[in-house]
């Protein structure tokens, strides 16, 4: 359920469709459609053939209308001001041309594999393990400490816009997509309605300044089914919601737990910077090397990430009945906008457990 815009309301009847097997004449190649993958306000998104390279791209087919001029001319600015970014280095979708068909602009960008929320679907909302966590979670402070870098706030980071870009030649690599939302930091004012309703900041859907302290919103969408773990009473709780197992996996569960703790922080002023969660221990797994003898950091350590998340391993932690510890209950990880850009927003945390739906 990859997703390039949030909200389903048609395409203008306007502007003639554009249709499958239709071709269209960027300034650098033609692209030839394959299929549509996404419908909004906004326009289509189409998944195309490159026929000077024979990619599979994306380009984003903006409509033609004039209430939606300034969006469309609000997110070329945004496109602009990120392209001096290195997309591979700072895991934002690489963008490569604006171009004109029929009235409407199109936009080209690479093609992603598979988005966050379609990985937890294919999975059957299984819990994601530790490391898995930490590679995504860095990624996505790099992409976040770039932006904030050129003054970005992206304002619509949620599973949909999480993609991996190739699951099989380059596991757990990831891109943010969808800069159709995001806004300079400079424009944001007090009361600004940002966000999709599921996942938007307390102090955004309360219109409260910045610097209020907030009880962080918790997440859970229960199934029918009944869950035999109790809730936590705390992110501290989060530790000890599954047995104990060895020394090291159980000093990462804390140290998430404290990363987790500072994401949350009420006041913005103590409250964790991208910057800073790069140094976190968790992230840098400090923390592991005490364990030298655990068979735990060898798989650990076995996962080479650098800023970007290229030359990756990932060790496995899929669900399996001999092994002798339980992954830590996932957590989701929302990054809202937050009304300065200097640290991090509050986050809607989601909390995953057994037997339990997002």
């Amino acid at each position: 359920m990859s997703s390039w815009s949030s909200d389903s309301f048609g395409v203008s009847a306007l502007t003639p469709e554009v249709q499958a097997d239709q071709t269209l004449f960027g300034s650098s190649s033609g692209y030839s459609v394959l299929e549509f993958i996404d419908e909004g306000c906004f326009g289509k998104v189409a998944k195309c053939r490159n026929l000077a390279t024979k990619e599979s791209m994306v380009v984003k087919i903006l409509k033609e209308d004039v209430d939606f001029i300034p969006d469309t001319e609000k997110e070329v600015s945004i496109l602009e001001v990120t392209s001096v970014l290195n997309p591979d280095h700072t895991n934002v979708v690489k963008f490569f041309e604006q171009f004109e068909h029929m009235g409407q602009t199109c936009l080209a960008f690479e093609m992603p594999d598979r988005s966050l929320y379609d990985l937890l679907y294919e999975r059957d909302w299984k819990p994601l393990a530790l490391n898995e966590i930490r590679i995504i979670a860095k990624q996505l402070l790099v992409a976040l400490d770039a932006l904030k870098g050129l003054g970005i706030l992206h304002t619509d980071i949620k599973p949909d816009n999480i993609m991996f870009v190739n699951m099989q030649d380059q596991p757990f690599k990831i891109k943010f997509i969808d800069f159709g939302e995001a806004i300079p930091a400079s424009k944001v004012q007090l009361g600004m309605w940002l966000q999709s309703t599921g996942f938007r900041a307390p102090e955004v859907a309360l219109g409260l300044p910045f610097t209020e302290e907030y009880e962080a919103a918790n997440h859970v969408k229960a199934e029918e089914r009944q869950s035999f773990i109790d809730l936590p009473n705390s992110l501290d709780d989060l530790v000890n919601i599954y047995p104990k197992g060895e020394a090291a996996e159980y000093e990462d569960r804390k140290a998430f737990v404290d990363l987790i703790k500072q994401l949350l922080h009420l006041d913005g002023d103590q409250r964790i910077s991208p910057h800073r969660a790069l140094q976190n221990p968790f992230i840098t797994k400090s923390h592991v090397s005490e364990h030298t003898d655990s068979s735990f950091t060898e798989c650990c350590t076995s996962s080479r990430l650098n800023t970007s998340g290229t030359m990756i391993s990932v060790c496995p932690m899929e669900a399996s009945a001999d092994r002798d510890y339980l992954p830590t209950p996932m957590l989701m990880i929302q990054l809202p906008v937050h009304l300065t850009e200097d640290y991090l927003p509050t986050p809607l945390l989601k909390i995953q457990l057994p037997g339990l739906l997002m």
